[in-house]
C-alpha cells in the first residue's frame, strides 16, 4: 500500500474550486441517504464542501502573496485529493470496538490524519501497535451551524503510522467505500 503523500504547494484557488465542484456534483447526484453510512457520507462530504469554501474566502480575502511568505518550508509531494487542516476532538476506534481519544490534523475526500496518546495506542491497539492495513474509524463532532452539531463516524484503512515524540503518534487512513 502506498502512503499519502504531502502537497509539494499550498491549495491554490483553482484547486480548491475543482474540489469543491466535485464534491458539490456528488452530493447533488445522490439521492435521500437511506442508511447510516450513507447519512455518515454526506454529512461529511457536506462538511468538507463547507470548509473549503471558507479556505477559498480566505484564500480570495488575504491574497496569494501572504499566503506563499507563510510557507517557506519545502512541502512534500502532491497528494491526490487537497487536505484541509483541522483541529477537531476524536475517538479512535478499533475494529474490537476499543476506542480511545485522538485530534483529528486534517482531512479530505480520501482520507484524514489523526494524532493520538501512547495511552490510547495501550487502550485501543492490540500488542501496543496498529499495523498499515488495519481497519480503524474515527469518530469526530461537525458543527452544521453556530446551533446544529453531529457526530460523524468513518471507517478507513491505516496506510501509515509514525512515532512523532516519545508519547505522541500520528497515522493516515484512506477512506473505504462503504
Amino acid at each position: 500500500m502506498e502512503p499519502l503523500k504531502g502537497l509539494k504547494r499550498p491549495l491554490e484557488e483553482n484547486d480548491i474550486l475543482q474540489e469543491l465542484a466535485e464534491l458539490e456534483t456528488r452530493l447533488s447526484a445522490t439521492a435521500e441517504p437511506s442508511t447510516s453510512a450513507d447519512l455518515e457520507r454526506r454529512a461529511f462530504d457536506e462538511v468538507l464542501a463547507k470548509m473549503l469554501r471558507e479556505r477559498l474566502q480566505v484564500i480570495r480575502t488575504v491574497g496569494k502573496s501572504r499566503e506563499a511568505t507563510s510557507t517557506s518550508r519545502q512541502e512534500p509531494e502532491r497528494r491526490r485529493a487537497p487536505r484541509l487542516q483541522t483541529d477537531l476532538t476524536a475517538k479512535i476506534i478499533s475494529q474490537d470496538q476499543r476506542q480511545g481519544p485522538a485530534r483529528v490534523l486534517n482531512v479530505s475526500r480520501g482520507g484524514v490524519a489523526v494524532s493520538f496518546s501512547g495511552s490510547t495506542l495501550r487502550t485501543v491497539f492490540p500488542n501496543n501497535q496498529v499495523l498499515p492495513g488495519s481497519i480503524v474509524s474515527v469518530r469526530f463532532p461537525v458543527q452544521d451551524s453556530p446551533s446544529t452539531s453531529h457526530t460523524v463516524k468513518l471507517t478507513g484503512v491505516v496506510v501509515w503510522v509514525q512515532q512523532v515524540h516519545e508519547d505522541e503518534y500520528r497515522l493516515g487512513l484512506r477512506w473505504t467505500e462503504s
